[in-house]
């Protein structure tokens, strides 16, 4: 037998049949008994693995003795499902597998069996609905077969309650972390502390005792300062319970310790600093010198306040802050006080500055009718007249003139009714010596005298732009002289520079830029060459000009100038460029002017200006073109240009004409091979010689890469194809491997190729290219067509080869990470699957629609996430033939 759970039936029973096992010793052992009305009889019963003697009837009538021999491998039923943590409502299903089929469920709960499953299907799975609403918060659950000698394990499960907020007291007032705690968790569980009615706003959270105990220890979340509610709920294995009854309290907004305290005036004191947004702030005078006024109160605006009072009498304070939010019921909710102290004395000048003129002025800010005093050290000088404080402002100028200073020390501070500054405010006084002044430079051959005045008795020195050496000039009183003997480079700018030295102190530079002069260079003509013929745009070079000069060409023909005048940037070498010269002989001369001084005409040159061939841009020497191509060149604006071929009588190409910019083109057709071309133009007239002869090579066009497109993934043997001209061979090589050549193709008639490769290198992407060659010459390279090669192939494993299947059909295979998916065997975009996952322990799936009955292959590609090779699909793979079919299982 091949079940544990079976039926013996018979017939020409009694009314009622019993079924025995027979024991040695003809011991009988009752297994079951049946009804039968109709003298059939049927009675299930359970025997595990072994061999057995049966009989079946009355003690009286026996039937005879069946032996069997049970082996079946079938085991009772498990619970699989709920987890062992519930929530807190009434009922739950609990379900599993490992059931016999056509036999119930018993489930037994606390107090013994609760009820019994519907029979259970072919799959052997069950479920059946529980009442827990009266059992404890800790139960457990147990099923088993009815008549089975055994029952699944014991199940234990915890059904999860709401927890008690005892802390904070309904009411309250507390801090905006202050203390939350409770009772009523289950040992462990994690508790959280929630806003009421907003549960996303999470409080914070903490950790159950093994009584049940709990209180927050960490905070993810102020509770914002007023009126507030929360509420807790705990969490045991992944299961949240419901919400706690809420607790609403009061939350005191964090005491003002950030305080600021600034003098805006003299006479008034800002108090400021951040707080709560819409709290009000108040400043209370705990003790102080009478007649002080309290701050006015104030309101957080964008979580910054401030309050100013004014006229308070000089003396020592203590002052209390806080600030309040309403508490919604005509109350208030305060915040801690914050003490702190405040000295209002009589304060020191401020913004104290002098000018740095050798008789200097003292300025500041001090408070309105008090005396400024201005003081050498120890108080027994004053350098300059007192100063009285008017609109918070003072100034006093110094007694006498005091010159270049360095670091003179001065002490001011300020007084008004008896009463002094704290401090003698130090000022450090360095008044710089002024730059000297520059008279004239007066010229003296290559060498000018300069000379100006200083201060008394000053050290003047002297530097120049051509060297970094220090000059001292000779001093006299307040008058200074310096000539070098070095002497200048002529025609460039120098720079003098001058300080002076007093009081420990340089003076800022002053400066004279000056410029000494040489003869004037006769320029020469080196080109064009004497007597040769140049075109109507052309350009004349030459040597010995001077830097900063303006050089003109005149026609000596007729005495004027020719081209426009060129200013040099360097000496030496020059060129002037001279355009639309008519066609004739010319004579010229070239002369330079540089300071309104004009140099000798240099020597005379005659050349002729004539119509000169055309050359061409296109083809280089000994460079490619397609059969079809363009010829391109430059020749005379509005001219024309024909093109000979070697070996022709006549001209390849004629009356091409040239644009306004000077560029002409026009297509021509030649079969492959080395060829030999030049051009002539004609123009106004005038026609030119032959250009030089020009060598070029006529070579295929490139063809074209149809399939497969751009970014496209292919497998290890892919189908290359596209279009060429007839007759062409087409070679297709892989980009970056010294263009290994991967296999060729004749072009057919209808203009297409194809190549059949098999690739061999590892997946990842791949550049490939085709070339056209045709009696010895290659085309360029076609654009690069870039696809990405899956070199890896996965594996089908189920169905296995010749297996009979039904719907829905599992996959299964092995690969490496990545995504697949199945596709039909004759229609790779008919899937069969949606995306499985695929991992290093393999991949699994269950086609989406049922399969066509019979012989069936399917398909398989995958992408890939961590290929070495930067692959990132696979190659495609088929399965081996399996049978689609309704196939009737068979009981043994």
């Amino acid at each position: 037998m091949n079940y544990n759970y079976f039926s013996v039936k018979g017939r020409d029973g009694s009314l009622w049949v019993d079924v025995y096992k027979v024991l040695p010793g003809e011991n009988l052992v009752k297994l079951g008994g049946s009804v039968t009305p109709d003298g059939l009889w049927q009675v299930p019963i359970y025997l595990p693995n072994g061999a057995y003697v049966l009989c079946a009837g009355l003690e009286s009538n026996m039937s005879k003795r069946l032996t069997i021999s049970v082996d079946s491998a079938v085991n009772g039923p498990y619970i699989d499902y709920p987890d062992s943590t519930v929530g807190n409502s009434q009922w739950i299903t609990i379900g599993g597998t490992g059931a016999t089929p056509g036999y119930r469920v018993q489930v037994y709960g606390p107090s013994g069996l609760i009820g019994s499953s519907d029979f259970v299907p072919a799959n052997g799975t069950w479920n059946y609905r529980v009442d827990i609403g009266k059992f404890p918060a800790s139960f457990t659950l147990q099923v088993g077969h009815i008549g089975a000698p055994f029952t699944s394990d014991q199940c234990t499960f915890i059904k999860v309650t709401t927890p008690n907020i005892l802390i904070p007291v309904q009411g309250e007032v507390t801090n905006v972390r202050g203390p939350i705690s409770g009772t009523g968790a289950v040992a462990n569980a994690i508790v959280e502390v929630l806003k009421d009615l907003e549960h996303s706003y999470k409080i914070g959270e903490g950790t159950a005792g093994p009584q049940g105990q709990w209180s927050v220890t960490r905070f993810i979340r102020d509770m914002p300062p007023g009126p507030f509610s929360i509420v807790a709920r705990q969490i045991v294995s992944g299961v949240p319970s419901d919400v706690s009854t809420a607790r609403s309290f009061k939350v005191r907004p964090p005491a003002l310790t950030a305080l600021t305290i600034s003098h805006p005036t003299v006479t008034s004191l800002k108090f400021s600093g951040t707080g709560h947004t819409g709290a009000t702030v108040e400043i209370t005078i705990v003790s102080g010198p009478p007649n002080g006024t309290t701050p006015p109160t104030v309101q957080v605006v964008a979580g910054r306040w401030e309050t100013t009072v004014t006229n308070w009498p000089f003396g020592s304070y203590i002052l209390s802050v806080i600030q309040k939010i309403s508490d919604n019921a005509n109350g208030w909710i305060e915040s801690q006080p914050y003490t702190f102290p405040v000295n209002r004395v009589l304060p020191d000048p401020s913004d104290i500055k002098f000018t740095t003129e050798y008789r200097p002025t003292f300025s500041g800010k001090g408070y309105n009718g008090a005396t400024v005093k201005i003081a050498d050290p120890g108080g027994s000088t004053f350098p300059a007249p007192n100063a009285s404080v008017s609109n918070g402002l003072w100034s006093s100028r110094a007694s006498q003139e005091w010159g270049p200073t360095f670091e003179r020390d001065v002490h001011i501070r300020q007084f008004l009714d008896g009463q002094m500054s704290p401090n003698w405010v130090p000022l450090i006084v360095t008044i710089p010596p002024l730059a000297p002044v520059i008279g004239k430079v007066e010229e003296d051959g290559l060498s000018p005298k300069i000379s100006g005045t200083c201060w008394s008795d000053a050290v003047v020195e002297l530097t120049f732009s051509d060297a970094p050496t220090k000059h001292p000039a000779t001093v006299t009183g307040t008058s200074w002289t310096f000539q070098r003997g070095t002497l200048f480079a002529p025609d460039v700018p120098h720079t003098v520079t001058v300080t002076q030295i007093a009081a420990e102190q340089t003076s800022p530079p002053a400066s004279v830029t000056f410029t000494v002069y040489t003869p004037m260079l006769k320029p020469v003509i080196t080109k064009p060459a004497p007597d040769s013929e140049v075109g109507r745009d052309m350009t004349v070079e030459g040597q010995d000009g001077m830097a900063g000069a303006t050089m003109q060409l005149r026609d000596a023909q007729s005495g004027r100038d020719l081209g426009s005048p060129k200013t040099l940037i360097d000496n030496g070498e020059w060129l002037i460029e001279l355009t639309d010269l008519d066609f004739r002989p010319y004579t010229i001369d070239a002369q330079q002017t540089c300071n309104e001084r004009e140099s000798e005409r240099s020597d005379m040159l005659d050349f002729e200006v004539v119509l000169l061939p055309p050359v061409f841009t296109q083809p280089t020497e000994n460079g490619d073109l397609p059969r079809t191509a363009t010829l391109e060149g430059e020749g005379m604006p509005d001219g024309f240009v024909e093109v000979w071929l070697e070996g022709n009588s006549e001209p390849l190409l004629s009356g091409v004409p040239v644009d306004e910019y000077g560029r002409w083109k026009a297509e021509v057709t030649l079969p492959v091979g080395a060829k030999i071309i030049w051009a002539r133009q004609t123009f106004d007239g005038q026609k030119s010689k032959d250009s030089s002869p020009l060598s070029y090579n006529v070579v295929p066009a490139a063809p074209f890469i149809e399939t497969p497109a751009l970014d496209e993934p292919i497998g290890r043997r892919v189908v290359i194809s596209g279009f060429g001209v007839p007759r062409d061979t087409v070679t297709v090589k892989l980009v970056g491997a010294a263009s290994t050549a991967l296999g060729r193709s004749p072009v057919l008639e209808d203009r297409t190729w194809s190549v059949t490769l098999m690739l061999g290198q590892p997946g990842g992407r791949c550049d490939l290219v085709a070339v056209a060659s045709c009696d010895g010459f290659e085309s360029a390279d076609s654009p690069v067509r870039s696809v990405m090669l899956g070199a890896f192939l996965p594996s089908i494993d189920v169905p296995a080869a010749g297996r009979w299947v039904s719907d829905p059909v599992r996959f299964e295979g092995q690969g490496k990470p990545g995504v697949g998916q199945v596709t039909s065997w004759f229609n790779p975009d008919q899937k069969w699957s949606s995306d499985v996952p695929v991992s290093s322990s393999g991949w699994q799936g269950s086609a989406a629609q049922p399969l066509p009955d019979g012989g069936n292959w399917c398909r398989f590609r995958q992408t890939l996430t961590d290929s070495e090779e930067g692959a990132t699909v696979s190659d495609w793979v088929d399965s081996e033939r399996f049978e689609v079919g309704s196939v009737s299982p068979t009981k043994g």
